[in-house]
């Protein structure tokens, strides 16, 4: 808003020389002169001064709020996208503390693995039910303060399980920062139904193998096994 000032004096006025010393003479008028000032605020009062630090208080609360609300916002949204790509994923995840009972939060393939909600369940009662040793090797690995004392105690638990029908594996990751043990469990069954299958035909195969290579040895094999019940069996039975 515009403001009247009113100076001592024009300081615009041309400045004098004395024309006995040539330098500066002192003014000889100090009449007031006054200027038009715009593009200012009006001076502050205190209660002005109060309301702006008021005001200043205000707007940072108002900004704390917001950027905790955005920082919580980002947050959900991460924690979000990493849910959904557990959940989405074929293996099961879940974390164990030192009472050795499952966390409320595991993925939703856990589930579909172990046939049951893990949230609250004594892990080993979902891994190896009735095994008296299981119990001191997961509490020993929570006591160790050695991270390499701590690995070693980690191999010492179980990579498989059954679980009816299923074969699981089971790898371990301690999570120092919070003091729990994470359980990645992935369904083997498949796999070791495979393995199963291909091991008998490798056997299968073995036997084909040698009756080609071996085959008079082999035939007088199969027919030693064909007399026995009627030729060796009575005679073994006389002799007890």
């Amino acid at each position: 808003m515009p403001q009247q000032i009113v100076w001592g004096g024009d300081p615009n006025k041309q400045l004098t020389l004395d024309p006995v010393t040539d330098r500066l003479s002192p003014r000889k008028s100090f009449a007031a002169w006054k200027q038009i000032v715009r593009g200012y605020s009006a001076p502050w009062h205190e209660v002005d001064l109060e309301l702006a630090s008021e005001l200043q208080k205000a707007l940072a609360v108002e900004l704390a709020r917001r950027t905790k609300e955005e920082q919580a916002r980002a947050l959900g949204e991460s924690q979000r996208a990493i849910r959904d790509l557990l959940d989405n994923a074929d293996q099961g995840f879940l974390t164990v503390g030192p009472d050795l009972l499952v966390g409320d939060q595991s993925s939703a393939a856990c589930e579909a693995i172990l046939e049951t909600c893990p949230a609250g369940k004594p892990i080993i009662d979902l891994l190896h039910p009735g095994d008296p040793t299981l119990p001191e090797t997961f509490e020993s690995v929570f006591r160790s303060s050695n991270d390499f004392v701590r690995e070693l105690k980690l191999e010492l638990l179980p990579t498989e399980f059954r679980l009816g029908d299923k074969s699981i594996k089971v790898g371990y990751k301690f999570l120092a920062d919070r003091g729990r043990l994470m359980l990645v469990l992935t369904d083997i069954t498949q796999a070791v139904r495979l393995t199963e299958a291909v091991e008998r035909e490798r056997h299968y195969l073995e036997m084909i193998v040698l009756a080609f290579t071996e085959g008079d040895s082999f035939a007088a094999l199969v027919n030693d096994y064909q007399q026995f019940p009627a030729d060796g069996l009575p005679h073994l039975i006389e002799q007890i």
